[in-house]
């Protein structure tokens, strides 16, 4: 508590209920109230890719990895899983390490799901879409390693909609 301690907030509070308490006495519930410590922000780390061409060529799932790692340290959050989907289009929901990564949100009240892109989110914007109000509804916001957007915002939740309309056009 900042500025007083948990002693005078309990004589502030039983001063406002009409009963005095010995100095310093502070209920259990007040006391965790006061002295509970912040949650640690959590995250889980989606990668896939859709072909071993692109694996080679492009951002192999290693590095899709390594780079949600970085983006998780500068949210401050600890990587509680990674899930992977590799050989599998981004064009269908029905990617078993995908769903898996979406329960586990549910489970566990993660802070981010964090991927490479919105591409590798999803290439259907319909599906990008639900999956995204599905996990705002857990409480989980998607954020990007390769894509500094803040869908928060309208500028950045615009972006975002032309990106996914893109991902989609060139799936």
């Amino acid at each position: 508590v900042t500025g007083r301690s948990i002693a005078n907030v309990s004589r502030q509070n039983d001063s406002n209920a009409g009963t005095r308490s010995p100095a310093g006495a502070v209920s259990a519930a007040d006391a965790a109230k006061l002295v509970s410590p912040a949650r640690m922000s959590t995250a889980i780390i989606y990668a896939r890719v859709s072909t071993s061409r692109q694996a080679d060529e492009g951002l192999p799932v290693a590095s899709q990895i390594e780079h949600c790692q970085q983006k998780a340290a500068s949210l401050g959050a600890t990587v509680l899983a990674t899930f992977r989907d590799e050989g599998l289009s981004g064009r269908s929901a029905a990617r078993p390490a995908f769903q898996q990564a979406i329960a586990y949100c549910a489970q566990h009240q993660v802070d981010y799901f964090i991927a490479w892109n919105t591409s590798r989110f999803a290439r259907n914007k319909l599906d990008a879409a639900s999956f995204k109000q599905l996990l705002r509804a857990d409480g989980t916001r998607v954020v990007y390693a390769g894509t500094e957007l803040d869908s928060e915002t309208d500028e950045g939740w615009f972006s975002e909609s032309i990106f996914e309309i893109m991902d989609e056009h060139y799936s």
